[in-house]
């Protein structure tokens, strides 16, 4: 019998044992998937020969035939998916890429993908684990992109889902708002005050409001479009 290489395992076997030739021990992959820890020896050869009155066995291992590499999809904790989205934060008709990476099943077998997006965030384009997502005419907000994974060859376990959010914001205006302010009474006695009004539109159909008024002279009270103003009194002439 040869030396043993670097990576050769020999140990000691009872010498009833005779095992002439080589012998492949296979676990069976329904076997692993419930006790893994029991398959032992797994995608290895074990040579065995008699010498003198003992017999000594000589093990290689080739980790590329271990089944438990090539069947891990079998007792990893079942199908799992992860969705993520680049980028997260764009404007109004800008396009969101989406990704799901599938985990824990069988690579022999070709996965479904189906995108669903949230009511109002854009169109989906796309039917593998990569799908665009179109924002032309979704309002801005936040929304939400989810995939399922299955697989249509197992019947049992055979699905996995998951989501990503993004937030749509609005496009900035391409023309500054107008605002016309008006003042009644025009003029009034000492003492009064002044109901103002104000106007604002935005040539791009975007919401606009006041922000805060401001009065050379007097006090105003009240927010909005309709607040007040109270002038100051203007101290009386004193007769000679």
């Amino acid at each position: 019998m040869k030396a043993p290489s670097v990576d050769t395992k020999v140990f000691l076997v009872p010498p009833t044992i005779l095992l002439l030739g080589l012998v492949m021990l296979q676990c069976i992959p329904a076997f692993a998937q419930t006790q893994p820890e029991r398959c032992c020896l797994v995608g290895r050869s074990l040579a065995v020969s008699l010498v003198s009155n003992r017999a000594f066995a000589q093990s290689d291992s080739n980790p590329r035939l271990d089944l438990f590499d090539r069947h891990k999809w079998l007792y990893s904790g079942g199908p799992a998916a992860t969705c993520s989205v680049q980028p997260n934060e764009v404007l109004v008709g800008e396009p969101v890429t989406a990704t799901v990476t599938a985990s824990n099943f069988n690579p022999k077998h070709t996965l479904n993908y189906v995108w669903s997006p949230s009511n109002g965030g854009g169109k989906v384009i796309g039917k593998d684990a990569t799908a665009e997502i179109e924002t032309t005419n979704a309002a801005p907000g936040s929304y939400t992109v989810t995939a399922h994974v299955t697989d249509a060859k197992d019947k049992k376990n055979n699905g996995a889902s998951c989501s990503a959010s993004f937030l749509v914001k609005p496009l900035p205006p391409k023309n500054p708002p107008t605002i016309s302010l008006s003042a009644n009474p025009a003029s009034l006695q000492s003492g009064g005050t002044v109901n103002l009004s104000a106007n604002c539109t935005s040539p791009d159909g975007v919401p606009v409001s006041v922000a805060n008024w401001t009065a050379s002279s007097g006090t105003i009270s009240g927010t909005g479009v309709r607040p007040q103003l109270t002038p100051l009194e203007r101290p009386r002439e004193q007769s000679p």
